[in-house]
């Protein structure tokens, strides 16, 4: 079964059937030896699908607190060697009018240190034990409601959250509040991804438009913790000018292409999109 709902019935058991096949995929990735920054990489996704997925249909969902903290906690055995290196590959991206090498190599000591670290903590196998525990709970999930109900009150409530979200990260422009956008934009891409085979042609065009505001504001905090990494380590790096003016350039690139996104994903109000997803839900057969 793909990401995705394909009929309009029984949709706690096609939630159950989504979840499950990405806690499947995702042992078999942990437990399969391969490329370990691979690996990694893979399996963060399959968490945050997981957890976009129960963040869909909470309001239904009593042990969505339980599910989701286990999630996260199994997402943050990763996440380390991850981050690190990220901060090269956001430093390496930059266009700076100066020399830095030294905060380069700073950083790839830091990335190949965090690595080090994560192998030698086992977190593969500390992560298959979680998810081995999710997916058999996973398997007896209950939920309040079933059919677009079940769907179209986390739908909404996340997409309000989207909303009040793009209001305080426009007026405020701080790292911070960018973050907590882009938390709620994620959730929404991956509601608009599970629910897009109702109306392809009219909802892959949004999945498309998400995917890219959360790459601009992903890029926009990876820039936000680049800078604060090197300035907590100014006093053996030197002069970090150059490098935070290039920063601050790109933020506000990046931010300006996220706002003008937004506010096109953002013209329609929370209840009207509930009903206009409800009458695409409607298009799926009845049976997948």
């Amino acid at each position: 079964m793909s990401f995705a709902f394909k009929s309009r019935s029984r949709a706690g058991h096609q939630v159950r059937a989504i979840a499950g096949e990405q806690i499947e995929k995702a042992l078999a990735s942990a437990q399969g030896g391969g490329d370990f920054d691979k690996t990694v990489h893979g399996l963060r996704r399959r968490c945050k699908k997981v957890r976009g997925l129960l963040r869909l249909v909470q309001p239904n969902f009593a042990d969505f607190k339980k599910e989701n903290a286990a999630l996260r906690d199994a997402a943050n055995l990763l996440g380390g060697a991850r981050d690190a290196g990220v901060m090269v590959e956001t430093l390496d991206g930059l266009t700076i009018a100066g020399h830095s090498q030294a905060a380069r190599e700073y950083l790839v000591a830091r990335a190949k240190r965090s690595e080090a670290a994560s192998k030698t903590d086992n977190p593969l196998e500390q992560f298959a034990e979680i998810f081995e525990k999710i997916g058999d709970r996973a398997k007896e999930w209950t939920f309040d409601t079933n059919d677009f109900d079940l769907v179209g009150d986390g739908l909404e409530k996340t997409y309000r959250q989207f909303l009040r979200d793009f209001d305080l990260a426009e007026g405020e422009q701080t790292a911070t509040a960018m973050h907590e956008w882009r938390k709620q934009a994620k959730y929404h891409w991956y509601h608009v991804t599970l629910l897009a085979k109702s109306a392809a042609d009219l909802l892959a065009p949004r999945a498309k438009a998400l995917d890219h505001l959360g790459e601009y504001l992903g890029d926009h905090h990876n820039l936000a913790v680049l800078t604060d990494v090197l300035n907590a380590a100014e006093e053996d790096l030197g002069d970090l000018g150059p490098i935070l003016v290039a920063v601050a350039k790109r933020q506000e690139e990046l931010g300006e292409q996220a706002f003008a996104l937004g506010h096109q994903l953002a013209a329609e109000k929370p209840g009207a999109l509930r009903k206009r997803f409800e009458s695409y839900w409607s298009l799926l057969p009845e049976k997948g």
